[in-house]
């Protein structure tokens, strides 16, 4: 069919409609379809939950919709974080927290730790700019510009 189509002079665009229009009533004639699939509940649960008392207990519904998806089952993300909602309601909780969560550390005192940063917003003006911290006070230290960033020999120096 592809050669016909290319020898009638038809368009590109004109030769993927028909292509995609046979590659829909294949498919339809195979009974394969995306949407509104039939799924067994109790074995997508009965899979979640090999999941999560696996070493992938700590998994999020986006990961476990990959596995799954991985394995074969055509399964909507969201009917997968429904399901681990209902199955794992704990586990969801400490996931939504930890995204959340902030490093904290006790520093002794003054200068006793420091923060480097580096700022690219105007390497693409030749402006790199680095800047030092210290992380009891954050008072700025020192703040330098410099020719560029990709020499670490230059970055050093600051």
């Amino acid at each position: 069919m592809l050669k016909y189509y290319f020898r009638q002079i038809y368009e590109y665009d004109v030769i993927i409609l028909y292509l995609s229009r046979t590659l829909k009533n294949r498919y339809k004639s195979l009974g394969l379809c995306r949407r509104g699939v039939d799924l067994d509940e109790t074995e997508i649960r009965t899979r979640i939950q090999q999941e999560l008392d696996g070493p992938c207990c700590l998994s999020g519904y986006r990961s476990i919709w990959h596995t799954l998806r991985r394995e074969g089952y055509a399964i909507p993300r969201h009917s997968v974080e429904t399901l681990l909602r209902e199955m794992d309601p704990d586990g969801c909780e400490v996931r939504c927290r930890h995204r959340l969560q902030k490093h904290t550390y006790v520093n002794p005192g003054l200068n006793f730790s420091c923060h480097t940063y580096g700022y690219d917003k105007l390497k693409p003006y030749r402006f790199p700019i680095h800047a030092c911290m210290d992380a009891f006070s954050h008072k700025t230290l020192w703040l330098k510009v410099t020719r560029t960033n990709n020499d670490p020999v230059i970055v050093a120096r600051t």
